[in-house]
């Protein structure tokens, strides 16, 4: 084994770089065999690739024939299944036109019966908003009649008072007048005594004139 010492002074301001480096390693035994190795696990691992892609490849093969062959016997079978699968098609074809024809009838019929019902909705709403009309009309003739039957109850009401004095006023008059009428009978009677009595004294005092 050499060693070789490299100094470089060509730089006065850079430390000296010593090298050490071993020449001649793979002459020793130990070298070869090392050497060996390494082509050995190179080979082998260059026959692994290649048997791996290999068998990947057969694999693949076999594997795109199988699959032809069974996607031919599916395309036979389907094949064989195509005129049945038409004739299925066609009459569920059919059914979906009847059912499609009978859908679009009841649809005319039930687009028939909204416009019915709208209409019949638009007089409905016509009616109740008449309704609504005559029905405010009636609440605001009510309500004067009601008012005017107030101020009618008030004049009635004031009315029988008034007629409620005048009746007492007349009772009174009449107890009143009656009282007079009384003490006039009375006076009358009093007076038709009293001018008796004076007409008897008179005849009496002239009867005693004629004797004397």
């Amino acid at each position: 084994m050499q060693t070789m010492d490299i100094d470089d002074d060509t730089s006065p301001n850079k430390p000296s770089v010593t090298f050490s480096a071993n020449f001649l390693w793979w002459k020793r035994p130990s070298g070869v065999a090392a050497v060996c190795l390494g082509l050995l696990c190179v080979l082998l691992l260059a026959g692994i690739i290649g048997l791996s892609v290999y068998y990947g490849v057969i694999d693949h093969h076999y594997s795109t024939e199988g699959d032809q062959q069974t996607s031919y016997s599916l395309l036979t079978k389907q094949g064989d299944l195509q005129p049945t699968s038409y004739n299925n098609l066609t009459k569920e074809g059919d059914e979906l036109q009847s059912s499609y024809n009978t859908l679009t009838k009841e649809r005319d019929e039930l687009q028939s019966s909204y416009n019915t019902l709208t209409k019949e909705g638009d007089e409905l709403q016509s009616s109740y908003n008449t309704l609504t009309k005559e029905r405010d009309e009636l609440q605001s003739s009510y309500n004067t009649l009601t008012k005017e039957r107030d101020e009618l109850q008030s004049s009635y009401n004031t009315l029988t008072k008034e007629r409620d004095e005048l009746q007492s006023s007349y009772n009174t008059l009449t107890k009143e007048r009656d009282e007079l009428q009384s003490s006039y009978n009375t006076l009358t009677k009093e007076r038709d005594e009293l001018q008796s009595s004076y007409n008897t004294l008179t005849k009496e005092r002239d009867e005693g004139s004629i004797k004397e």
